[in-house]
């Protein structure tokens, strides 16, 4: 481990230690998985292959009374022979509730994606082109927001870590060289209806951007849609369909456009039991066409803590 990695590591043993010290009294939600996918990219000119473990993660979040704690940690290793090549908090956070006002400081996904950021958590193999190169990624940041976290609006304002914080190298010139970013994100919902957007800048760059997204979420059917574009930002958005999303099988089809280049995906996702997830995809993307395959598994546990 290299010397500038070592502070936030620590960093992580100390507020995961101080999260569990109170373990009795608290609520405690444990979970973990890991998400294995290859496949074959026909560039131009040219097949790649790309084969083994997407991520590894751990994750543990406590809350009491108006507090929550969370800390969820990805890694990525290899298995011949086995080497950890990367550990990235995907989140490292410390938050409450105050009434109609809750704060939160730390690492985080960026609110502006209507995609979840793990594998398992979505219906297709690949995320949007939108996803991988016209929004944030992994922020360190404070949010403050106003009313709840499923209808509300949330301030935010930090430095944009792109991919993540790799903890095992280059932490210190990472966070120096991360761009600034700051916005403003709501959501509203109900009755199988969510809608989300909001506006967020780069200084740095410039490049303000906005984006809004919808799932409508009904029996037998799932459709997800976002658009996103701004000053200095390229113009997209994706539709997608998922057909039984609750079910064993479900057949999904997303058609997409970023920057004037179209794409799309048809896949099926197998979830034969509720901790396993198989999937398969063949999709045009970044003007390449493109197959892939996804075994992954995850699970969770709760414990209630003891009231005091």
């Amino acid at each position: 481990m290299q010397p500038a990695s070592i502070v936030p590591a620590l960093l992580v043993g100390i507020v995961a230690r101080g999260l569990v010290s109170d373990a009795t009294a608290a609520d405690l939600t444990l979970g973990g998985g890991v998400d294995l996918a290859a496949g074959v990219v026909h560039a131009p000119g040219a097949w790649t292959g790309q084969a083994g473990m997407r991520q590894a993660e751990g994750n543990l979040t406590v809350t009491e009374g108006g507090f929550e704690g969370v800390v969820a940690l990805d890694a990525r290793v290899g298995l011949l022979p086995v080497v950890l090549f990367s550990l990235v908090p995907e989140q490292l956070t410390v938050g409450g509730d105050t009434g109609p006002v809750w704060l939160q400081a730390g690492i985080a996904p960026a609110p502006w994606r209507v995609e979840a950021v793990d594998g398992w958590d979505n219906a297709l193999v690949t995320w949007s082109m939108a996803d991988r190169r016209a929004l944030p990624g992994s922020l360190l940041a404070a949010e403050v927001g106003v009313g709840s976290r499923d209808r509300g609006v949330a301030f935010i304002g930090g430095l944009d870590l792109g991919q993540g914080l790799d903890l095992l190298g280059g932490v210190g010139g990472a966070v120096v060289s991360a761009p600034l970013i700051a916005g403003v994100h709501g959501r509203v919902g109900g009755d199988g209806v969510r809608v989300a957007g909001g506006v967020f800048a780069w200084p740095d760059r410039p490049a303000v951007v906005g984006e809004v997204d919808a799932t409508l979420d009904f029996e037998g059917w799932r459709l997800i849609g976002q658009v996103t574009g701004g000053w200095n930002a390229p113009f997209g958005g994706h539709v997608e369909l998922d057909v039984l999303p609750e079910g064993i099988v479900t057949p999904v089809l997303r058609g997409e456009l970023l920057a004037g280049v179209p794409g799309a995906a048809a896949g099926v996702r197998v979830r034969p039991v509720p901790w396993l997830f198989l999937k398969g995809e063949m999709a045009y993307a970044d003007g390449a066409p493109q197959g892939w395959v996804e075994a992954a598994v995850y699970g969770e546990t709760r414990v209630r803590g003891e009231k005091r």
